[in-house]
């Protein structure tokens, strides 16, 4: 298992943390959000400017209902084309947080968070 960078770790803790209620299918339907809207919201409060954005059916990130924006990825530095395997983990194996945190621990460098 990696060592996460600083903004990875925050966001690994997130999901652990017990704080968000899961939700599937976009970022954030306004009652849950998946494992990529945790990573906008831990960005957001940790002061990257990312616009959160109420709409009919919950609330964007940067106009981006479903796949995290390129700010947030940055700043996490995930690897954007590995998106797609946390949004099926989230989504299609329902995996919970804690199952998602524990994967992006154990994949830190695949995915690009590692320190």
């Amino acid at each position: 298992m990696s060592k996460l960078n600083p903004n990875a770790q925050k966001w690994v803790d997130a999901l652990r943390s017990g704080k968000y209620k899961q939700g599937r299918y976009q970022l954030n339907d306004g009652t849950g959000l998946c494992c990529l809207g945790v990573g906008c919201e831990v960005a957001k409060d940790n002061g990257i400017g990312v616009r959160k954005e109420s709409y009919y059916r919950g609330f964007s990130y940067d106009t981006h209902r479903v796949s995290m924006p390129a700010a947030v990825c940055n700043w996490l530095h995930l690897f954007r084309d590995k998106l797609a395997v946390l949004m099926r983990l989230n989504d299609d194996d329902l995996l919970s947080f804690p199952q998602i945190a524990a994967f992006i621990e154990e994949h830190a460098k695949e995915l690009g968070v590692a320190a």
